[in-house]
């Protein structure tokens, strides 16, 4: 998502239970006429291309999560097809038109959980289940899963913390941020900036980590401090344009936060 993947907004969360069902993958995802052989992989080789597109949209995003579904749905112990699937369905949980987010927020939670049985020992399994419990949460305005999600994010972060960036301790220090306190739930600003600034000194050419710490710092209202990483995470985008996919998304986000904080700071 990224990812994210990822940009992860988790919204200030008030209350409420809603959950996701559990079911078995294949009763979520069924093939009318299942895909075999050449078929399959070549089905798969055009959803990971139209994932790859630079720059991303929501068009391409679309086609690589309809394409992936139909080999999950013929092979639905396929941890590529799996993969693939659960990073289009994330992405369009976070960025899709507002009706059509929960939708794909749960779809992304069975095929995370899906993932997470056939790898558990990987860090992505655990880093995208985190990333579609909170898009869900986002959606209903749930603390249901914050535990889990800490969980799975600090699993992922232990199995490998440089995956994605540094994307475990990044997701850990914006859940952190955004939560309610103690004791009402998890939230705890200190443990917001020392995730954040892990995933920094990992990863300190990653923009979205510098971003994240803009919003964090925003978050505490500290916004005289935000404009410094907000700025940075610009200029790291202008000095790699096509080394993410998801690029103007994230320099239109940091635009957006800076126009908040100090509409003079733009650059």
């Amino acid at each position: 998502m990224r990812l994210i993947a990822i940009s992860l907004l988790i919204l200030f969360l008030t209350g409420g239970c809603a959950s996701v069902e559990k079911q078995e993958i294949q009763e979520v995802f069924k093939a009318k006429n299942p895909l075999e052989g050449e078929a399959f992989q070549s089905t798969l080789d055009k959803a990971q291309k139209h994932w790859s597109d630079i720059p991303r949209t929501t068009s391409s995003v679309k086609n690589a999560a309809l394409l992936s579904e139909h080999c999950v749905a013929s092979r639905p112990q396929d941890t590529s097809a799996i993969r693939q699937c659960l990073k289009a369905t994330c992405w369009l949980a976070e960025r899709d038109e507002k009706s059509q987010r929960r939708r794909w927020a749960e779809r992304a939670v069975h095929l995370g959980r899906a993932l997470l049985e056939l790898a558990p020992n990987e860090a992505e399994s655990h880093y995208r289940l985190a990333l579609a419990l909170a898009f869900f949460t986002r959606e209903t305005v749930s603390k249901t899963y914050l535990n889990e999600m800490a969980e799975l994010a600090e699993r992922s972060v232990e199995i490998d913390p440089n995956y994605d960036g540094a994307g475990g301790q990044r997701f850990l220090a914006r859940l952190y941020a955004h939560a309610p306190a103690f004791p009402v739930s998890i939230g705890d600003m200190e443990e917001a900036y020392d995730w954040i600034e892990e995933a920094i000194q990992r990863a300190p050419e990653h923009p979205l980590n510098w971003l994240s710490k803009a919003h964090i710092l925003h978050q505490d209202e500290r916004n005289a401090e935000a404009i410094r990483p907000a700025n940075k995470t610009l200029e790291l985008i202008r000095a790699h344009p096509n080394r993410y996919p998801d690029s103007p998304h994230w320099a239109l986000d940091t635009r957006r936060l800076l126009a908040k904080i100090s509409p003079s700071s733009q650059r």
